[in-house]
């Protein structure tokens, strides 16, 4: 008689770390049946349909060749069982459970499923000889299901480390993989990082295919700190993005990426010691000049005065590593109008024909502060008096953010000089320190200064 019938297998939660629950190696069987059912398949069926359900990020159809089950061949429910449990086994469902369906076209059965809602993208360092893509079809090759993300359970990192080892031991290269976070420094993405464990694979050479001879000739002599040090794809690429991302910006390619370095062995390495050859492929992408500077949010400063502070002329070279210094003197211009929570930040806007890139200037102004209560904490007698004195900044006026730190700088050694030698003391003796508490609804910044 035609019927359905369910089985659910449950597994709990995988932890990153610690032992793995027991029903990982044994998977708990839950029976229940719908009015009519069969008990179970009575005998071999030949299989019509393998369906999937509850599936949020992964391919049903990689999930359902990753269960073993091959539509058109002959399964009893020990199959089904062992399908389920091999999903279950890779890591990547914290929960799987089966039905079936037997009729007249055959035997369907249906995956339900729970994926780790927390997965972070593969990421693999200092694998020599092997481009990404390889690694990649590996994987998939032996796990279908992989996606290019490793969720938060110890046997998927398992299943995945085991794949990579064999893939090592095909190559005869030593060494064992681990698995550590990483954290992309210039997207601040966390990745899952695999990398070989115990391999020695120092730098030989480095070069810089897709950029003009000239700059990678003085590539080559800022990255000459890396010559001998072990080949690692993450440090390469973390360096490349810092001391040789800001050599592109100051001649304004201000759209420079760095792709994924590639090592390969050198041939003539002494024996045990793969010496390697890295390439960091680089696309420059167009040199620009500054085209216009617009601002935006500034309500207390116009746009010529605060161009004006900018100091940068159109037609320049787009030098962005002068950025931070040129907006030193805006910032500081708001801050000595009181303006204590001020944001500034920027982009660019690229007119490719022209070879200019506008400047975009994003002000957050904030409320204007004003001078509110001076407060002077210190066991000294009569200093907080000779403090009070010196200090010009009445309260209700408007708060200038850098006066706390100029008045100490100027008054401050004069002031703790004389209480020196009044009481007998190094004038070095003393520890200074100040701090600025904002008052919003006020729109106050009380100073507190610490003498101890």
């Amino acid at each position: 008689m035609p019927g359905e019938t369910q089985r659910c297998s449950v597994s709990g939660n995988l932890q990153v770390s610690g032992r793995l629950p027991a029903v990982v190696a044994g998977v708990l069987f839950l029976f229940w049946f719908t009015a009519g059912a069969a008990q179970g398949l009575q005998s071999p069926q030949v299989l019509e349909a393998v369906h999937c359900t509850g599936l949020q990020r992964l391919d049903p159809e990689r999930v359902a060749l990753t269960s073993g089950l091959a539509v058109g061949t002959s399964v009893d429910e020990n199959d089904i069982r062992r399908a389920a449990q091999r999903l279950l086994q890779t890591g990547y469902f914290s929960r799987v459970g089966y039905k079936f369906r037997t009729g007249e076209q055959g035997l369907a059965v249906e995956f339900q499923l729970e994926e780790f809602e927390s997965v972070f993208p593969a990421m693999f360092d200092n694998f020599v000889g092997f481009d990404v893509s390889e690694l990649e079809e590996a994987l998939r090759r032996r796990l279908p299901l992989y996606d290019g993300t490793v969720p938060t359970s110890e046997e998927a990192r398992r299943t995945l480390v085991s794949i990579l080892s064999d893939l090592l031991r095909m190559k005869n290269i030593p060494g064992t993989i681990e698995v550590t976070a990483y954290v992309d420094v210039e997207t601040g993405e966390d990745y899952a990082l695999f990398r070989i464990a115990g391999g020695v694979f120092p730098i030989a050479e480095i070069s810089f295919p897709g950029c003009a001879e000239e700059t990678a000739r003085r590539f080559r002599q800022v990255s000459a700190e890396l010559l001998g040090q072990p080949y690692s794809t993450t440090r390469v690429l973390d360096f490349a993005r810092t001391a040789l991302l800001e050599e592109f910006q100051k001649q304004g390619f201000l759209q420079v990426q760095f792709d994924t370095p590639r090592a390969e062995p050198l041939e003539d390495s002494p024996p045990g010691v793969a010496r390697v050859r890295v390439e960091v492929p680089v696309v420059q992408g167009p040199q620009y000049r500054w085209g216009a500077i617009r601002w935006s949010g500034n309500r207390a400063l116009s746009d010529a005065e605060l161009t004006e502070l900018l100091g940068i002329e159109p037609g320049e070279a787009a030098d962005a590593t002068q950025l931070k210094e040129r907006l030193k003197p805006v910032k500081e211009r708001y801050w000595r109008d009181g303006y204590a929570e001020l944001k500034v930040n920027y982009g660019f806007a690229y007119d490719e024909s022209e070879g200019l890139a506008d400047l975009l200037v994003t002000v957050e102004e904030g409320p204007q502060y004003r001078m509110g209560e001076l407060r002077i904490e210190t066991p000294y007698a009569g200093l907080a008096d000779q403090i009070r004195r010196k200090w010009a900044l009445p309260a209700g006026e408007v708060f200038d953010v850098n006066y706390p730190k100029d008045f100490l700088q100027e008054k401050g050694s004069e002031i703790l000089a004389a209480t020196a030698r009044r009481l007998g003391m190094r004038s070095g003796a003393f520890m200074v320190d100040y701090r600025i508490q904002p008052d919003p609804e006020n729109k106050v910044v009380h100073v507190v200064i610490s003498v101890d």
